[in-house]
């Protein structure tokens, strides 16, 4: 059994954004959309489209957009950058990636996860958003415990979901703090695993 890619894309979504034009992530690295970052050399690759008539933009064009991004001021939502750039990519680009992607990072989960596939579609669903957000690089640095509560069979879901936490861009929230976004995801990551926790008997 794999993550349901409708699923992965009504939870993800919210939270990385579904966005067609390029803009600076929090950390002003170019970004498109679900929560993609590109490099100069990787954005040329992507199915960019003129906004004027909907062709094939040409390379120049494409490097134009990234190098207005590059130096675009940080700090403001995504939608704030889509009058700088006049290219864009389809809807269906964008699912086209994001299938792409969450097919890549499923294989990086069973490379680290043996027993992935055979796990609760919540669980795995939890672990997909882990990955997807902060990489398998720093999964597995920075969450030494969360990792390895899931390596455990059966996996150790409880002490999973309290290792779960990733760092906030906004340092003044405290963390499982719901009033914010970001926080927000962190809960439902948590909920997700603590749903896998088997009933107690008797």
């Amino acid at each position: 059994m794999t993550v349901d890619i409708n699923r992965a894309r009504s939870f993800i979504t919210p939270y990385e954004g579904w966005e067609p034009k390029l803009y600076p992530d929090v950390y002003g690295f170019p970004t498109c959309a679900v929560g993609n970052l590109v490099t100069q050399a990787t954005v040329i690759n992507l199915p960019w489209v003129r906004d004027s008539d909907g062709g094939p933009a040409t390379g120049a064009e494409i490097l134009d957009a990234f190098a207005t991004i590059k130096g675009a001021p940080v700090g403001h939502l995504a939608a704030f950058y889509r009058g700088f750039t006049k290219i864009h990519l389809t809807d269906q680009a964008i699912l086209d990636l994001f299938t792409a992607r969450v097919a890549e990072f499923t294989g990086q989960l069973v490379d680290v996860f043996p027993a992935y596939e055979s796990w609760p579609g919540a669980g795995q669903l939890a672990e997909l958003d882990m990955i997807f957000n902060a990489g398998e690089g720093t999964l597995l640095k920075r969450f030494p415990t969360h990792v390895a509560a899931l390596r455990q069979h059966p996996p150790d879901w409880r002490t999973a979901a309290a290792q779960c936490h990733r760092v906030n861009p906004d340092k003044t929230v405290k963390p499982w703090d719901g009033s914010n976004r970001h926080e927000q995801r962190q809960i439902a990551v948590r909920d997700l695993l603590l749903s896998c926790v088997p009933p107690e008997v008797g």
